[in-house]
């Protein structure tokens, strides 16, 4: 502060305006001629001069605006424009997407009754939105990085896709008003994402593998039950192991440790290059265990000289790679869908149902585990954590009625959907 300046007293915070006045050491109380009174630091620097406004004086208290006043000056004294400075500053305060995203959450929480609805909010952007949006700055988010998190998904599991795009752009809508980005929302989808993308409503989604949305699974699942085909328990074998089609048609009762409730997949049944292929162990839940009781070859195992679990009506094989499928559109009348459809099913569930990290469920479907972190689902104490998460998803696929379980809260901005 400059020698023989005088600091503001109240008296003077109080003066009606036009007017400036001067606190010392470059800062300035503006009063308009409406009488706001707004904070200005002023300097000269490199030969110009320059204005900084640091906010209004009712939200920033004389002492306050003294401060950062000093801490201008002092980057200045530094060979810093002070102007630069608060810049760096402002992009180190910056909220990340995963940061506002989480606190938005924590606002409407109150207001979202269904814990469940809470968690698939959590679990969608965490799967889908945060591995590309979450570290970055909420300013910063544009239109491209929006369908860099939907176009791998928006055909084939359109409904997720859909519901993931309300969901940042809520989050989106919430940063604007508090100010933390500009407007428009690159996430909205009138005038902006309906060019680049689709309808939702009109997207049929992946033809080979359609997939029956979660929510219908225990409908579906209770009239399966009643059949006794044994292309029907073929089918719901599937289901609750979400094991691909190939695994579980050449199933075999020497697979199945009825002790330690398991059932290993030898590698030449599994999917990938021969060389790579491994065993994969599935974790039965108590239904599963319960349906392999049920099937004619047990106790006995005798009924098939190949030992089959799912024999075919040909003496000596098992039933066909496609004989699931033609049970499903065929018999239980579900055009279109695939049995394949239903890996997605779980996965959807998973995701937005369960509270399992999302390794635990890529690790279950027997996908690829690049590092050897995520590779530890596969061994040791993660087989118990696979199996609590395949024991509640068959509870969930024997619970009647779940889909009116599942609460989707409509959002304002998903009525094109």
């Amino acid at each position: 502060m400059a020698k023989g300046t005088k600091r503001l007293t109240p008296g003077h915070l109080r003066k009606k305006g036009p007017a400036k006045l001067c606190d010392g050491g470059g800062l300035w109380l503006y009063i308009s001629k409406a009488n706001a009174r707004s904070w200005v630091f002023r300097y000269r620097f490199q030969g110009k001069d320059y204005e900084i406004g640091l906010g209004g004086l009712s939200e920033l208290a004389p002492g306050d605006a003294r401060k950062t006043a000093d801490e201008y000056r002092q980057a200045k004294k530094q060979g810093i424009n002070p102007v630069d400075y608060r810049r760096k500053l402002e992009a180190q305060a910056t909220s990340t997407f995963n940061e506002i995203a989480e606190k938005f959450v924590s606002i409407k929480q109150d207001e979202w009754i269904n814990q469940k609805h809470i968690q698939q909010w959590r679990n969608t952007l965490k799967t889908y939105a945060s591995p590309i949006l979450g570290d970055m700055p909420v300013d910063e988010i544009e239109i491209g990085h929006i369908l860099a998190v939907l176009e791998p998904i928006w055909l084939t599991k359109t409904e997720t896709a859909s519901r993931v795009q309300g969901r940042i752009a809520k989050v989106l809508s919430y940063a604007i008003a508090a100010k933390l980005r500009p407007g428009p929302n690159p996430a909205a989808w009138k005038d902006n994402l309906d060019a680049l993308l689709p309808s939702p409503n009109k997207v049929k989604g992946d033809k080979h593998f359609a997939a029956m949305p979660y929510t219908d699974v225990p409908t579906f699942i209770d009239k399966l039950k009643q059949r006794d085909a044994i292309s029907a328990k073929a089918l719901l074998f599937t289901i609750l192991t979400a094991v691909r089609t190939g695994g579980v048609i050449g199933a075999k009762w020497e697979e199945i440790d009825f002790d330690s409730k398991g059932w290993t997949v030898p590698a030449e049944r599994m999917k990938g290059q021969k060389n790579k292929r491994k065993p994969h162990t599935v974790p039965l839940s108590d239904q599963a265990i319960e349906l392999l009781k049920s099937l004619p070859g047990y106790p006995s195992r005798e009924i098939d000289p190949q030992g089959w679990l799912f024999p075919s009506p040909q003496y000596g094989k098992h039933i066909s790679q496609d004989t699931m499928r033609k049970y499903l559109q065929i018999h239980m009348k579900q055009t279109g869908l695939t049995t394949h459809g239903f890996r997605s099913s779980f996965k959807d569930w998973a995701v937005e149902v369960s509270t399992f990290p999302e390794m635990l469920s890529e690790a279950a479907l027997a996908h690829t585990i690049a590092n050897k972190a995520r590779a530890a689902y596969e061994r040791g104490d993660k087989l118990e954590k696979r199996r609590k998460l395949m024991q509640s998803w068959a509870d969930f696929c024997h619970l009647k009625n779940a889909s009116s379980k599942v609460t989707h809260i409509r959002e304002p901005n998903e009525a094109h959907r």
